[in-house]
């Protein structure tokens, strides 16, 4: 698929590309957020920089930092 492909794919289904695009924005926030709350620098880069569509995020999220909790609570 080539760049032009794309281009017309987003013209054919501009309300799925911007829904796809808000989805990855709020769990890229969020999980960056909970990263630097909790002062981990090596998620937060790597959450800054690789984009998964909120996959890798919600990984962090539900995993990660339901491990950390259970720690702390511990």
């Amino acid at each position: 698929m080539g760049a032009a492909d794309i281009d017309v794919w987003i013209s054919a289904h501009p309300l799925l590309f911007f829904a796809g695009l808000i989805w990855a924005l709020l769990w890229k926030g969020a999980a960056l957020w909970a990263a630097a709350r909790a002062n981990e620098r090596w998620w937060f880069s790597v959450l800054l920089v690789v984009g998964t569509l909120g996959l890798l995020e919600g990984f962090y999220l539900f995993v990660v930092k339901r491990a950390w909790r259970m720690r702390k609570d511990a």
